[in-house]
């Protein structure tokens, strides 16, 4: 695709771009500057909201852009870091008095003039012609951690903005070197429940089991809400809500006088039948909910009753039903995935151990969230990827990106919200592509993947907001850090001590003691991921001249013995070489631990197996496994014996 040079785009345009936070260039995978095109430029811009339907509007875009900015007289959101005093800028036409108002969120109020600040610096400034003197205040005191308001008064103008006065780091204890288990929740089987899908039961099993060997973390795919009947959407990262909860995953046999025995329904080419078993358990909810009382939990989450009117009136449309029944099923669907939630968290709280749960970047265009909060998104827009090495015509991922300006008119509240919700289950939280805190692939209407451009976010912004609620409820954070990712992103990891990831297939390096690259300090460390190939797969189709340096070095390492060299012995010595690596986490997917070469998702396609794969083994069979037990033995022996 041919694409302007930015020498030949004009100059308002490239100064709206900028002002606007969208990136002219790029480096691509290959370590080459790509230039984004004047249409990208111009739809992304427009999408943002920018009024420039060509390139010839951008000179009256910019000055309406410039007046607008000459007119703030406070950022939207200021951050406080740690326990130093907030530092507020403000934008005055002179050096005219300047009255703050700070309302914390615990409802107290502290009445501040200029005259009681100290001027960390001041700087004129000239926007739209017009001469600004933009004046830095620190406040006079510290104040607790939260999300407070501060009202400005300079002259006869006034403004509101928010104040994230946040822990400087997560609250990550990375002196434990932890590790434990991974598995899809769809997959979980039991001997007698040999059809699945898994519930929120099984993963209490799986968790029981890895806290037999020595596990201390249990993690999942997302668990959130999702299309089961119409449309059909049963990937985990296209949820309808990134704040409710997938109810196909509820216990059904703990319901108050439920059957014990969880309805099943067979598999289709051995495959999960998530959309009848979605029928068949929402079948028991509906019929349980008939006389719940639900008062207690919709009080505690009024939000639910517009969720659960939202699903009514959509299921509605589609068969002319009335809404008042589904409504109330929807709300107490939600609250009995809260009690079995809060339910297993109390149980691992109580072993010592962690619910790990997976935090998707987006949501699906047609969900709750883009309808409940349609200021914060850009609709018309999708987030996805440029090209490169994988997908040579880059990654449209379908759902709309979150708007970097109104999201923080609202001080990011709904961002906020999305992680607290996990945070009251999960004791660690990965935040998949968290590169999407510093920028997105944004592609307009009618544009191709690559023909897009990416958008700055107020990362500083949504990182105190990912602090805050870590603190708030003691969970550690992991950002999906893998790829080619800007070197700020890992930077600022450091800084909030955030850990990141290490997957040991993509860090083959025969140089490199045991032949793979060792994860840092406090990142979570795995063989793959759900998007990639599996272990066995991996080994079975890398090329010989791989494989024999990395026996090679493992055997160096004295991790094999000269005679071993099945992929299960392989495999025994990457696990315990990186059990005894310098990072927090090891977390092993169930799966590789009899070697499965099947994946659970094959990235960039719909094949009718993604998600739905059956585990091989079930559940209670899994001591039975040859050679299983001897694997968790030896990396709970290589971990330190202890969580």
């Amino acid at each position: 695709m041919t694409r302007t040079a930015t020498r030949n785009v004009p100059r308002d345009l490239r100064r709206l771009a900028d002002s606007w936070g969208v990136l002219r260039a790029y480096t691509g995978q290959d370590g080459t500057r790509v230039q984004v095109g004047v249409d990208a430029l111009v739809g992304v811009l427009r999408a943002l909201g920018a009024p420039v339907e060509r390139v010839d509007d951008a000179g009256d875009a910019l000055l309406a852009r410039d007046a607008t900015r000459a007119q703030t007289l406070v950022p939207m959101v200021t951050v406080a870091w740690g326990d130093a005093a907030p530092v507020i800028d403000v934008r005055t036409t002179g050096d005219e008095r300047v009255a703050l108002e700070i309302e914390t969120e615990a409802g107290t109020a502290y009445a501040i003039t200029s005259d009681e600040c100290r001027v960390e610096r001041s700087v004129c400034e000239e926007v739209d012609g017009r001469a600004s003197l933009v004046r830095s205040l620190a406040l006079p005191r510290t104040l607790p951690h939260g999300v407070h308001t501060v009202h400005v008064r300079a002259g006869t103008r006034r403004a509101s903005a928010t104040l994230v006065c946040a822990p400087a780091h997560a609250a990550n204890d990375w002196r434990a070197r932890r590790w434990g288990v991974f598995a899809p929740v769809h997959a979980l089987r039991t001997a007698r429940d040999d059809a699945g899908p898994g519930d929120l039961r099984d993963l209490g099993t799986l968790a029981a089991w890895a806290a037999r060997h020595g596990g201390a973390v249990v993690g999942t795919l997302p668990l959130l809400a999702a299309y089961l009947d119409e449309p059909y959407e049963p990937s985990p990262y296209a949820p309808v809500s990134r704040r409710y909860w997938n109810e196909l995953y509820a216990d059904v046999r703990a319901l108050p006088g439920g059957d014990t025995t969880r309805p099943t329904i067979p598999a289709h080419d051995g495959l999960v039948d998530l959309r009848g078993a979605y029928a068949q358990r929402r079948a028991v909810l509906e019929a349980a909910a008939r006389d719940a009382d639900v008062t207690s939990y919709v009080r505690s989450d009024p939000g639910v009753e517009r969720y659960a009117r939202f699903r009514a009136e959509r299921e509605a449309r589609e068969d002319g039903a009335t809404t008042e029944a589904r409504a109330r099923y929807h709300v107490y669907a939600q609250a009995v995935m809260h009690e079995q939630l809060t339910e297993l968290t109390r149980t691992l709280d109580a072993r010592g151990q962690a619910l790990y749960l997976d935090f998707p970047l987006g949501c699906h265009r047609d969900g709750f969230d883009v309808w409940d909060e349609p200021g914060a998104f850009a609709p018309e827009v999708s987030v996805g990827a440029p090209p490169d090495g994988f997908f040579a015509s880059g990654q449209d991922w379908g759902f709309p990106p979150l708007h970097p300006e109104r999201s923080a008119c609202g001080g990011h509240r709904y961002f906020a919200e999305c992680v607290e919700r996990h945070l009251r289950y999960a004791r660690v939280l990965r935040v998949d592509h968290v590169m999407g805190l510093h920028r997105l692939w944004w592609i307009p209407p009618g544009h191709d993947p690559a023909d897009g451009a990416y958008v700055r976010y107020p990362f500083d912004q949504l990182y105190a907001r990912l602090c805050l609620a870590s603190e708030r409820y003691g969970a550690a954070l992991v950002g999906e850090n893998l790829g080619t990712v800007p070197p700020e992103v890992n930077r600022e990891l450091r800084r909030h001590r955030i850990g990141g990831m290490h997957v040991a297939m993509f860090d083959v390096d025969a140089e490199a003691p045991g032949g793979i690259r060792p994860p840092p300090r406090g990142s979570l460390t795995a063989l793959d991921t759900h998007d990639t190939a599996t272990w066995a797969e991996f080994w079975a189709t890398t090329d010989g001249r791989t494989r024999a340096a990395l026996t090679r070095a493992l055997r160096d390492e004295g991790l094999l013995r000269g005679d071993e060299t099945d992929e299960r012995d392989v495999l025994r010595a990457v696990l315990t070489l990186l059990a005894r690596s310098r990072a927090a986490v090891l977390l092993v997917a169930l799966e590789d631990l009899w070697c499965e070469r099947d994946a659970q998702n094959v990235p960039g396609t719909v094949a009718p197996e993604n998600w739905r794969r059956p585990a091989a083994h079930a559940l209670d069979e899994l001591d039975d496994v040859p050679g299983l037990v001897e694997l968790v033995r030896a990396v709970q022996q290589a971990r330190g014996g202890s969580r």
